[in-house]
């Protein structure tokens, strides 16, 4: 995995390998307001709005995605942006790179990402898949909005109906976070345990917990909790709501967002 192009390459091979489409709505696009709040291990409070616009293509068997998004971050200087997150900068904040005083917006790091079926079973209510991801470094790293690198991700996805209403969901992903100037990253090990619920014929809810390991020595682990809340309209267009609450120094203390997305 030395050149990250290749993930890209190997996520849109698999997915067209899948073809044809899933069927009468083989698109979606989608978009959604973002709002986290917290301290990140450090003294002071930054305020992050994250919009990202994603267009999904279906195949039998698996999707790809790509996201474009706009966000605005507000930091004292010790917190930059990194795999999509703000992190605390550096173990001694004081003049850690990347960082940035101030309120500081623009293109954020646009996101490839695709999976693949590697098992589905109807009989025993089941389906595991492969998960791709690669980072371009699109956001501006002298704003603390990225961290100028690529980074590259590969996982797995694990979902078992455990009865007509319930689904166990078991997710891990391990990303190559990559290394500006004179910071050395670790790279992040993230698993996600959780459930999705059918409420109702048009109504659905997913909760998660989340921990993602810390990129910088020192700094805490990643913990959260989330829950998202989504509608689903007669025509198909899909309203969603979700709930972020942080279990750790490392993670923002309160997230919200709202999103909007439709199949064509």
């Amino acid at each position: 995995m030395r050149s990250p192009y290749l993930t890209a390459f190997a996520i849109l091979s698999l997915c067209l390998a899948a073809a044809p489409g899933a069927g009468a709505y083989d698109w979606k696009a989608g978009t959604s307001l973002n709002y986290d709040t917290g301290k990140y291990g450090t003294g002071t409070r930054t305020d992050s709005i994250y919009i990202p616009l994603t267009l999904t293509r279906y195949y039998t068997g698996g999707q790809v995605s790509l996201t474009v998004p706009w966000l605005r971050q507000s930091s004292s200087g010790a917190v930059t942006r990194v795999g999509g997150s703000p992190v605390r900068a550096s173990r001694n904040v004081e003049g850690a790179s990347g960082a940035v005083s101030g309120a500081e917006s623009g293109l954020g790091d646009v996101l490839l990402r695709g999976t693949y079926a590697i098992k589905e079973e109807s009989l025993h209510r089941f389906d595991l898949a492969f998960a791709g991801s690669l980072k371009f470094p699109t956001a501006n790293e002298k704003k603390g909005l990225g961290t100028g690198e690529i980074d590259q991700g590969a996982g797995l996805e694990f979902a078992k109906e455990m009865s007509g209403s319930w689904t166990l969901l078991i997710d891990g992903y391990y990303t190559i976070i990559g290394d500006p100037e004179g910071v050395d990253y670790d790279n992040q090990v993230t698993l996600d345990i959780g459930f999705y619920r059918e409420l109702r014929e048009d109504l659905s809810v997913t909760a998660l917990y989340v921990t993602r390991s810390a990129l910088v020595s020192g700094n805490s682990d990643q913990r959260e909790a989330t829950g998202t809340l989504v509608r689903t309209m007669p025509d198909g267009d899909q309203f969603s709501a979700g709930l972020l609450l942080g279990l750790s120094e490392g993670s923002p203390q309160l997230g919200l967002s709202v999103g909007f997305a439709r199949r064509f």
